[in-house]
């Protein structure tokens, strides 16, 4: 019995010293040790060494409570069993209690610190369990240096929120930088050179209302500040001390606030005009006016400022007052309505090229005259006036009157000579129009009048170029061509050949003018060829003509001769010239 006891007491030590081990270990891989701890070994160590406080120590090496990390716990002590001798278990149970006392390592201490969530029953078992093994000193000092880890974290987060909620629009760009130690950064140097940057709203406006008229206004606020400013759109950057920083940004912050009041109620209120309003892009075109006179006179007297959008066909109109937009508005529909209006029909296409004048410069003369607007609608003879009731009164009397005096005069002659006139292409009578001044006009019923119907010549313009005009136009038509130097004219009776020369549609003369370099006019009633140019083309092409209608007029000829003599013969059958005599005529 008494080996069997020794055989349990010994087993007993060697399972409760593995289990000691195995919870040493895992309590020592998640948490460090700190100096708390190593005083406890230290103490414990001596301990040891004193036979009275073997009993206490061993006591003390109790496994603490069941934890995570302690998954294993001891297992208990079996009860000897009964009968057995009181001596063999006293002895037993003393033998127990030394070997246990000096195998069992004492565990070192190990603060952990919770969760702040966690209950307050589970921190009052871990503080008692540290209460064992520490004194109350060294639980003072862990508990101090825990605090100080804790305030230490909070101060740093709570400057790092401060530094985050500076103002992102003001960037610093030279900042002077410390590190981060237990002693305070040193005091900022007043003297020190740094800048700053701000993102413009508008940039463009902004930067023309800081620069100012010829840089003025920047300049004020760096000789008043002592700071540099520098604009790279969209950004401003300015230079200097912090003292300087300070009042340029408060004046640049001042001259931008009152722009943009004194925007805000310049254009308090706007109107849109356009479409039938004003005529669409027409319409806005005459608001501008010429130069952009228009348009400046009515901003100037409104008070007003106008947006014209001549592709869109609107005009916006902004103002401080309804009253400022309201006139305005009316002003720009006078613009293009006028305020009074008057149509004069000008009846035909010279009278309208008439009253344009040479590139447009009389009928600019009679706008400049007379203040008012004068249009001619594209593709019509409708002259429309529009302006003040003045203007619009004195340009139409300017008008009348001028159409009076250029009335002009007429040629009549037939119809079938309206070719003269005309030309080849309308040359004669662009070259008589050109070089008089005067405007023609052939009155031919659109093409109707043919042969010896009578057509009528108006010719419109100052009296002095219509009386050259007139002459000209007189000579044309008598078949006299205006030479010009080194040029000679022939003149070639076709009689009956002339449409031989002329051919079908022309197309023999085009040949031969473009064969021999010259210029053929051929009078169909009169069957007379002029033929123009130098003098070798015009022989050479007199030449061919006369070889075109010498067959057709010898042709002529000898037809004609035939039917002379079978005349004659006729009358030799019928008795002579006289007729025949009566044989049985008794005479008186």
């Amino acid at each position: 019995m008494m080996q069997i006891a020794k055989a349990f007491a010994v087993l007993f030590l060697f399972s409760f010293l593995i289990v000691g081990s195995l919870a040493f270990f895992s309590v020592t891989e998640k948490s460090q040790p700190d100096s708390s701890s190593k005083t406890a070994n230290t103490a414990a160590t001596k301990s040891k060494k004193k036979k009275k406080k073997k009993s206490k120590a061993a006591s003390a090496a109790v496994p603490p409570k069941k934890v995570e990390e302690h998954p294993e716990t001891p297992e208990e002590e079996k009860p000897p069993k009964p009968g057995a001798p009181a001596a063999t278990a006293s002895k037993k149970k003393k033998n127990k209690k030394k070997k246990k006392a000096e195998s069992v390592p004492i565990k070192p201490i190990v603060v952990v610190e919770e969760p702040e969530a966690e209950e307050e029953e589970d921190d009052d078992d871990d503080d008692d369990d540290v209460a064992r093994l520490l004194n109350k000193k060294q639980l003072a000092k862990a508990q101090a240096a825990m605090a100080g880890v804790g305030k230490k974290k909070r101060k740093k987060e709570k400057k790092q929120q401060q530094t985050e909620a500076v103002d992102e629009s003001w960037v610093t760009v030279d900042k002077a930088e410390t590190k981060e130690t237990g002693s305070p950064a040193p005091a900022p140097d007043p003297n020190a050179v740094h800048s700053i940057t701000l993102n413009l709203d508008d940039p463009v406006e902004d930067k023309r209302v800081l620069l100012g008229p010829k840089g003025t206004t920047i300049q004020g606020i760096q000789a008043r500040s002592g700071a540099r400013l520098d604009i790279d759109i969209p950004i401003l950057k300015i230079t200097g001390t912090e003292a300087a920083i300070a009042m340029a940004m408060e004046e640049v912050q001042s001259i931008l606030l009152e722009y943009r009041e004194e925007k805000r109620k310049a254009t308090a209120n706007s109107v849109t005009l356009g479409g039938i309003q004003i005529k669409g892009s027409e319409g806005v075109k005459a608001i501008i006016g010429r130069g952009g006179a228009t348009i400046q006179a009515i901003q100037a007297q409104t008070g007003t400022k106008l947006d014209a959008n001549i592709d869109l066909g609107t005009v916006i109109i902004t103002g401080p007052t309804e009253e400022q937009v309201s006139q305005a508005a009316t002003l720009c529909k006078h613009a293009v309505f006028g305020e009074a209006q008057h149509v004069i029909e000008l009846k035909s296409r010279s009278l309208v090229m008439l009253i344009y004048g040479k590139d447009f410069q009389r009928i600019r003369q009679f706008q400049d005259d007379s203040g008012a607007k004068v249009v001619i609608e594209k593709g019509t003879t409708m002259l429309k006036l529009s302006g003040p009731t003045k203007a619009v009164q004195i340009a139409r009397q300017m008008i009348e009157s001028y159409l009076e005096h250029c009335k002009g005069d007429a040629v009549v002659f037939e119809a079938s000579k309206i070719g003269s006139i005309y030309g080849k292409g309308g040359a004669t009578i662009r070259r008589i129009q050109d070089r008089t001044g005067a405007f023609l006009e052939v009155d031919d019923d659109k093409g109707n009048k043919k042969g010896k119907e009578m057509v009528t010549c108006r010719i419109l313009g100052e009296p002095a170029a219509v009386e050259q005009a007139k002459e000209l136009v007189l000579r044309t038509l008598d078949g006299e061509i205006e030479l010009k130097p080194g040029e000679v004219m022939e003149k070639i009776d076709l009689d009956a050949g002339a449409p031989a020369v002329i051919g079908r549609g022309g197309s023999k003369i085009r040949e031969l003018e473009k064969t021999f370099s010259v210029k053929l006019i051929v009078n169909g009633d009169s069957g007379v060829c002029r033929i123009v140019g130098k003098t070798i083309n015009v022989a050479q092409a007199k030449a061919e003509v006369e070889k075109i209608i010498q067959p057709i007029l010898e042709e002529k000829r000898i037809k004609a001769e035939a039917e002379r003599l079978a005349e004659n013969a006729a009358m030799i059958e019928d008795g002579g010239a006289w007729g025949s005599v009566d044989d049985d005529a008794d005479g008186w």
